[in-house]
């Protein structure tokens, strides 16, 4: 457990880490499961695998159950294949085009055909090439003549300023959700991670929306500096807790 007083990266010194890609991925789980009509919060962040994150949700009342999130990263895109949740088999597969398999059941199903694409921010996608390729990436883009820095560049200049959603229906037509910030979504990701979050009094209220909708099964514990700390109920040290 990270003690309340520990202190966390600032976001704005960057991080190498995919963090930034699977914030965000949080973020197109929360919006999905909106959609979907699951009224469950997120307890619990996983690290996943190739091509999947996990999410514990829960209600309060039953046995958490998880959460699957089969998609396929593109650079600067990230096609979401559809939602599923595991019925706690000992097996758990899925098909290649996202459809439910043995030990899965299926909320949602986009497949591999635009109708659901997470489009990376500028940070974002600058951030997961700088992670894939660690501490060759700035030798990388700094040579002009490489394929590979002309492929980032190009990435990161057609990315958006924020992560969205864009969803298409029968008829090509688009549909934009924005997505939180990652300066926003980095923090409960992390919480959800069991990585106590160290906030201050601007960080919490630009959090509060987004703890306000209940969607992610996090508290906050003021200390006496006025400092905040953001996490799972177990994984926060003692303070005076404030309803999220």
């Amino acid at each position: 457990m990270i003690p309340l007083g520990a202190v966390v990266t600032p976001y704005s010194q960057g991080v190498t880490t995919m963090h930034e890609l699977q914030a965000n991925l949080l973020a197109a789980t929360a919006e999905l499961m909106s959609r979907a009509g699951m009224r469950r919060m997120i307890t619990r962040a996983g690290t996943g695998g190739e091509n999947y994150i996990d999410f514990g949700v829960g209600n309060g009342r039953r046995r958490s159950k998880t959460l699957i999130l089969p998609n396929l990263a593109r650079g600067a895109t990230v096609s979401i294949l559809g939602l599923l949740e595991s019925t706690g088999a000992q097996v758990t597969r899925w098909l290649f085009n996202g459809q439910a398999g043995t030990g899965t059941r299926q909320i949602l199903h986009f497949g591999d055909s635009g109708r659901c694409v997470l489009a990376l921010s500028k940070v974002a996608v600058a951030a997961h090439y700088r992670a894939l390729y660690t501490d060759r990436y700035d030798d990388i883009v700094a040579n002009e003549d490489s394929a590979t820095a002309n492929r980032i560049r190009a990435d990161i200049r057609v990315a958006p300023e924020r992560s969205r959603l864009i969803f298409r229906d029968a008829y090509d037509q688009p549909e934009i959700v924005e997505l939180p910030p990652e300066s926003l979504s980095l923090p409960l990701f992390r919480a959800l991670r069991g990585e106590v979050q160290q906030l201050d009094a601007d960080g919490f209220a630009h959090l509060t929306p987004l703890l306000d909708t209940g969607r992610y099964a996090l508290e906050v514990a003021q200390r006496d500096d006025g400092q905040y700390g953001l996490g799972r109920g177990f994984d926060l040290p003692s303070g005076r807790r404030m309803a999220a």
